[in-house]
């Protein structure tokens, strides 16, 4: 992908810039995942300590560094034009797997993870992936949906909360031929 960013005006009068992520931003980003994870998952962990520990117990600074630096993710973040602030990260990996999509609770509702994920989608087009696929929890669903996911299976999730794959085609679907190459199906040959 171009690691130009790419800016996109905002609801509100805010502006953000969508921009590869940087070894430097693994300590501010991993304070918005957890900030995020905390406030606005509620309905997920229910402030369930034992669930909320699990779920936060990999948002470290060093993890979040490794998971930018993996050369099989691709990590971006969301930066807000007027004061440099980090308002959202996503990450996807090479296997179409969207990771984290994550929003800074005080900068919601203002396109931020739609930028996300429309950065996401384009990236796993220039990687030539026909879906992406992610595990949505009560607090994304809808999110997902709305940018066209179809919901799939439930999954319960390594920290115990219940999640549900949602999975979007990043290119068209047509019709398949069988395997014969006939254009009918069922055997190609003259049986007269």
């Amino acid at each position: 992908m171009n690691d130009t960013p790419t800016l996109s005006a905002l609801a509100h009068g805010h502006a953000t810039c969508v921009r590869t992520a940087q070894a430097a931003d693994a300590g501010t980003a991993c304070a918005l995942l957890r900030a995020a994870i905390t406030r606005t998952c509620a309905a997920d962990h229910g402030h369930d300590p034992v669930l909320l520990a699990g779920w936060l117990a990999n948002k470290t600074p060093e993890h979040v560094a490794g998971w930018i630096g993996a050369a099989a993710n691709h990590c971006i973040v969301a930066e807000e034009e007027r004061d440099g602030a980090l308002a959202g990260i996503a990450l996807v990996t090479r296997k179409g797997r969207i990771a984290l999509l994550h929003v800074a609770p005080d900068r919601m509702r203002r396109g931020v993870g739609s930028a996300l994920l429309a950065a996401l989608e384009r990236q796993g087009r220039a990687w030539g992936l026909a879906e992406l696929r992610v595990d949505g929890t009560r607090a994304a669903r809808n999110f997902f949906v709305q940018h066209g996911y179809r919901a799939g299976a439930p999954v319960h999730t390594t920290y115990g909360i219940v999640a549900v794959t949602l999975v979007k085609r990043l290119v068209p679907s047509y019709a398949r031929r069988p395997a014969c190459g006939c254009e009918r199906g069922g055997r190609d040959i003259d049986e007269s």
